[in-house]
């Protein structure tokens, strides 16, 4: 139980060089579109995309079944005044929808919520797996991601 719960932290320690990384070209996508604030924006589409390669697979071991898991940490509010904030958020493998969440505020301006889905999938080297806002129910609101709670998205590979 030990060796595992290293090997998740190990996992969310990697993630968060890639979250940053990903920062990073948010920022600089904001700044081409003029968006240079730092407050969070409305989402029209968020997205996080995996692809799985031949560095992903071990030489021995096909690239089979993964344990897909994707997660909205926190909404908020945009303005005190509003009657609420929710987003519904997909996971897509090869452009079809595998699940889905949704996480709704609305018990005041600074309510904060949570929502996590696990989908298990199957998926073959060259597959192609994101998170994105629901295309047919669009977010009300902002994402928030911040030192406070992260959102995130992630894969791992459960049996041969």
């Amino acid at each position: 139980m030990h060796d595992r719960m290293a090997y998740m932290e190990k996992i969310v320690h990697e993630q968060k060089d890639e979250i940053y990384q990903l920062r990073q070209e948010v920022t600089l996508l904001r700044s081409q579109v003029g968006q240079t604030s730092s407050q969070t924006k409305t989402p029209t589409q968020v997205s996080s995309r995996t692809k799985l390669s031949n560095e992903d697979a071990d030489d021995d071991v096909p690239l089979k079944h993964f344990h897909v898991e994707h997660s909205i940490h926190q909404i908020k509010k945009v303005h005190p005044g509003s009657s609420s904030t929710f987003a519904s958020v997909e996971i897509v493998v090869n452009n079809e929808q595998e699940g889905a969440i949704y996480t709704d505020s609305n018990e005041g301006t600074h309510d904060l919520n949570a929502a996590t889905a696990v989908v298990v999938v199957w998926m073959n080297l060259g597959d192609v797996s994101f998170v994105r806002t629901s295309t047919t129910h669009p977010p009300s609101g902002s994402i928030r991601s911040d030192d406070g709670g992260r959102c995130s998205f992630a894969g791992w590979k459960i049996s041969e």
